[in-house]
């Protein structure tokens, strides 16, 4: 995924657990996702990418296909704060994805060993969704 500050000025984009998936099956309903974690993280540096006018900043949220119990087919993608989104029960057939994105939190930590709090300022706090991708799934056996 790539995001291109289209401004005049530099930016610095929010990354950091901003990106929430959304599946879209055949059918026009979206599919039903949870949220589960075993341990959050503080945000880090990265998570908070600077881009220059016109320059891009691009990311690469994990995710990976596995077996559920009883057959079933799963896709884990990470939330990028320790946590992941899931969505379970997928069958064979077209799927239409993209990521909203949704920025929630105002603050992030003044350095990692701090407790304190240190208010970020922000150009816009938005939800903004990325186009939809097709993408089909199909098992050979």
């Amino acid at each position: 995924m790539s995001i291109t500050n289209n401004t005049q000025t530099p930016f610095r984009f929010d990354l950091f657990a901003t990106l929430i998936p959304q599946i879209v099956g055949a059918d026009g309903l979206a599919l039903q996702k949870s949220y589960s974690t075993t341990f959050l993280q503080a945000p880090r540096k990265f998570d908070f990418p600077f881009a220059m006018p016109r320059e891009s900043v691009t990311l690469f949220p994990s995710a990976k296909l596995m077996w559920l119990k009883r057959g079933r087919l799963g896709l884990k993608i990470t939330a990028g704060d320790g946590g992941d989104w899931h969505f379970c029960n997928l069958e064979p057939g077209i799927y239409r994805v993209r990521f909203i994105y949704s920025k929630r939190n105002e603050r992030a930590p003044a350095n990692p060993k701090s407790t304190g709090k240190k208010s970020l300022e922000w150009i816009c706090k938005n939800t903004v969704p990325t186009p939809f991708v097709e993408i089909c799934l199909s098992i050979n056996s």
